[in-house]
């Protein structure tokens, strides 16, 4: 069985909207938070509802299916499950407060999210 690491990686994860809502984004989640060091970081980017039919008919046609959808609420409790511990959950809305004094135009993409947990 693999080692652990010692110091506390930071793991990027992108693909939870082309994930199975709940085996595989658990599974996905369980196998990444078992083999990181206690105080790892993982961040997710997800989205809270299902693209347009064209936007996910392209997405599919170039490999790259769109399948699965949660609400803040369901990702923390996902995540939850498997040992990870949501610290911060935000999406374009925010970031546009954050980041851009509230000036940007992120309406078209107020679905995207990014949740931030530790082991």
């Amino acid at each position: 069985m693999p080692t652990r690491p010692q110091s506390p990686p930071i793991t990027v994860e992108s693909t939870s909207m082309r994930l199975n809502e709940f085996v595989s984004m658990r599974a996905t989640a369980g196998g990444i938070a078992g083999r990181s060091a206690p105080g790892s970081t993982l961040i997710v980017n997800y989205h809270t509802i299902h693209r347009r039919f064209l936007a996910r008919l392209i997405f599919r046609l170039i490999g790259e299916p769109q399948i699965s959808a949660w609400i803040p609420a369901e990702m923390a409790a996902d995540l939850g499950s498997v040992g990870l511990v949501v610290r911060e959950d935000s999406g374009m809305a925010d970031w546009n407060d954050r980041f851009a004094q509230g000036k940007a135009k992120v309406e078209r993409a107020a679905y995207m999210r990014i949740a931030i947990a530790r082991t």
